[in-house]
């Protein structure tokens, strides 16, 4: 991951349609994240599942190494959302200001529809 983010490893596979398991090796967290014809469909790390546990590779998977593997489409379907809106709730979230130092802000959109599922 030295030379793409996962967020860019996301995109591509998401932009390609393609139908697999990108398996996340790192340091500060690993997983899998499977894939419908590029919407991921399912994500497990080794405590969490379904939307926590891709914000968690998300956020925390910054170095080690991947690899996506061709497979049929995945049995458990834990992930619902669109993985575009994840993807920007993320960017959202990462621009913020910290909370001390900044104004109480409203809720973006993106941020209501992930919670209310």
């Amino acid at each position: 991951m030295s030379r793409f983010s996962i967020g860019e490893v996301l995109a591509l596979v998401s932009s390609h349609a393609r139908t697999g398991v990108l398996v996340v090796k790192g340091p500060a967290i690993s997983g899998t994240i499977h894939f419908d014809c590029g919407e991921a469909r399912h994500c497990e790390t080794k405590n969490l599942k379904g939307h926590e546990a891709l914000r968690a590779i998300l956020k925390r998977a910054s170095s080690g190494t991947f690899y996506f593997r061709e497979t049929n489409p995945p049995r458990l379907r834990t992930i619902d959302t669109p993985l575009s809106l994840i993807i920007m709730d993320l960017s959202e979230r990462a621009s913020a200001p910290a909370p001390e130092s900044a104004p109480k802000r409203p809720k973006s959109k993106v941020s209501e529809l992930l919670e209310s599922r």
